[in-house]
């Protein structure tokens, strides 16, 4: 092998497969020990935003940071469809790890790669997937510990806030979906989960945005699918997308002017 090994078994093993699939390794850094990018980083390749991934050097969990360098790597569209629904593991009676992704904005000062992860790393957030894959931006992909969802997706934010201050939120996720995500949540099919909505129509919930390709919160179709009692749902995948939401939704109000707030508010609901 003509690269330094990662000193972390189950990493090395994880940064092998992605080497087994087309993927290029780059060795170099302090809190970051490398990266890994994907050979085809094409536009369908989950947005770009995981085709150049970090491979942390002591994370808070390398066999939870293995497992997510293996899923980006059979996540990738072009090696195999993308599977939203997460697989949460080591639970215990007190606390969970729950998965969650970050988007953010970066600034122009802010788009020096390894100065990224070194910061991030430093702020505690070794226990996510970094992907840069789109230019000005940057994804967090977490499998937090904590005592709640809520907890894990405040502290994420908080961390990463810490480490790069002016960073903008973009979106959180799981969140926004169309029916192929909802259906492959649940372990439908697309045309199942349609022929669902289409009987259900005066009270399946309502779409973010309707249209040729609709999108609803993951959380109000979940909570829809829980009240019917016919699907077996991962409380975990629920306790995040009800989480997300709200931040989701907070981040959009503040752009709202209080008198519109005030006036709109009888009018809409």
């Amino acid at each position: 092998m003509s690269r330094t090994k990662h000193p972390k078994k189950e990493i090395e093993d994880a940064v092998k497969h992605a080497e087994n699939n087309g993927w290029r390794v780059s060795v170099g850094g302090s809190h970051a020990w490398g990266e890994i990018y994907c050979p085809y980083n094409n536009d369908e390749c989950r947005c770009g935003e995981f085709c150049i991934t970090s491979v942390w050097n002591t994370p808070k969990s390398p066999a939870n940071h293995a497992s997510g360098l293996i899923r980006v790597v059979n996540n990738c569209s072009t090696h195999k469809k993308i599977e939203l629904k997460r697989k949460l593991t080591r639970p215990s009676s007190k606390s969970m790890d729950y998965t969650f992704t970050l988007k953010y904005l970066l600034s122009e000062n802010d788009c020096n790669y390894d100065d990224l992860l070194e910061r991030l790393g430093a702020a505690g957030c070794d226990d996510a997937l970094v992907g840069v894959g789109q230019p000005g931006r940057i994804a967090l992909e977490f499998t937090r510990d904590a005592k709640s969802a809520q907890a894990a997706l405040l502290s994420a934010l908080k961390d990463v806030k810490q480490a790069i201050p002016t960073s903008k939120l973009i979106e959180t996720a799981p969140d926004f979906v169309g029916l192929t995500d909802v259906a492959e949540f649940v372990g439908l099919s697309r045309q199942n989960m349609r022929k669902l909505m289409l009987k259900h129509a005066n009270n399946f919930p309502m779409p973010v945005h309707e249209g040729s390709a609709s999108v609803w919160h993951l959380a109000d179709v979940l909570n829809w699918l829980k009240a019917r009692g016919n699907y077996k749902l991962e409380q975990k995948i629920l306790d995040v997308a009800l989480v997300a939401k709200q931040i989701n939704i907070a981040k959009e109000a503040l752009q709202l002017a209080p008198k519109i707030q005030l006036a709109v508010q009888a009018l809409v609901v």
